[in-house]
């Protein structure tokens, strides 16, 4: 058993000063006000900083190395940054071949790792104008629709495929019988093709004002596109790659997203393809990642120079958002843990402090300077 004392808690409903967590066999028994602590309980005193839950890293390609080449390694390094749970991200820019041995690994690994909350296939049914890599474009025919969902099997919980993708709609009609959730970017999109994906349970935007479009002008109007659509569309989440310079989202956008929407429907992910740490070694013999540098570059580059993914941990992201958005700690935790997981219908199993849930926590400051990670009960 473990407590966790002296917290400034981050519940559902409300911040709570001077609150306990008890947890048990990876779930969590109580949180709440004091309460006394059962005898043997290993104790935690969180010293009056955030205690709340672990951060849900929905779009998550690499650590230092790519979640299907090493997925021990790419959910370790991850989870040392409070992200609890992730969904290792398969990625378009990878050979067809290639990236169905990835997912095998995958599914080998979270049998041993349960921070692997399953997988998330970037496509690779897209347009391949938009995003980088269009050299290992897939053509999209439900043949090698079928490879892949049947390579991934129960694991695959998301899946993008472009509004404007050629022969799209044999395929969402194959995504929708398997009960995966139905992302989509990497397009265009007219009103006729987001009407399309609607009818096939549209879920959520993936790096939602990055590599959308049309953002033409025809006669001085400007025209509707995909990223509009999903701004007007209520029942629809939108991720939002938060970086220090806002090279995948101005903050006027994120801000934008979030007048629209509200923070409900907005989460955080870091779109990661690798990964920068600043260790900094502590008294005790562990580290912490202190503190978070506002003018690093986050981001990565294709030779060319255009955006390839980030170098995000959840922890950066979220201090990132907090500096665009101008939301309070609490809003910008949610955005990281209570959001991801109604997005994926586990809304009570992760992404919250309350009984039953699991036991995925994560201590940190203001600023998500984290200080402590617990896995399913666990400290890290």
């Amino acid at each position: 058993m473990l407590a966790i004392t002296n917290a400034t808690l981050i519940l559902p409903d409300r911040v709570l000063s001077d609150g306990m967590v008890l947890t048990d066999n990876g779930r969590i028994l109580y949180a709440g006000h004091p309460r006394a602590i059962p005898e043997g309980a290993q104790v935690i005193d969180a010293g009056g900083l955030n205690v709340g839950p672990g951060f849900i890293d929905v779009h998550c390609h690499a650590s230092n190395i790519r979640c299907g080449v090493d997925p021990a390694v790419y959910a370790t390094e991850h989870l040392r940054h409070g992200s609890t749970s992730v969904l290792a991200t398969l990625s378009y820019g990878t050979e067809r071949a290639e990236r169905l041995v990835q997912a095998h690994r995958i599914r080998e690994a979270m049998k041993e790792y349960p921070s692997i909350l399953g997988i998330f296939s970037e496509g690779p049914f897209k347009n391949p104008n938009f995003g980088a890599k269009a050299q290992f474009f897939t053509d999209p025919t439900i043949e090698n629709a079928t490879d892949l969902l049947d390579a991934c099997g129960d694991a695959l919980r998301m899946i993008m495929v472009s509004p404007d993708a050629e022969n799209a709609e044999p395929i969402l009609a194959l995504i929708r019988e398997r009960g995966i959730i139905l992302a989509t970017g990497h397009g265009s999109s007219s009103r006729e093709q987001y009407a399309m994906l609607k009818r096939y349970g549209l879920r959520t935007a993936t790096h939602h004002y990055c590599a959308s479009g049309d953002y033409t002008h025809r006669g001085g109007v400007r025209t509707i596109g995909l990223d509009e659509f999903v701004d007007l569309d209520d029942d629809v989440y939108a991720e939002i790659i938060p970086d220090n310079d806002g090279r995948h989202v101005k903050p006027e956008y994120i801000r934008l997203c979030l007048r629209c929407k509200g923070w409900q429907k907005v989460l955080i992910v870091t779109d990661a393809t690798a990964m920068i740490e600043h260790p900094i070694a502590r008294p005790d013999g562990r580290f912490s990642f202190l503190p978070h540098d506002p003018d690093e570059v986050d981001v990565k580059f294709t030779e060319s120079g255009g955006l390839s993914g980030s170098k995000l941990t959840m922890d950066k992201a979220c201090f990132n958002m907090k500096r665009h958005s101008g939301l309070p700690t609490e809003i910008v935790w949610r955005m990281a843990s209570e959001v991801p997981a109604k997005m994926l219908g586990l809304c009570g199993k992760i992404g919250a402090l309350m009984e039953g849930a699991d036991a995925d926590i994560v201590i940190a400051d203001d600023n998500f300077n984290v200080s402590r990670v617990i896995s399913k009960g666990r400290p890290v």
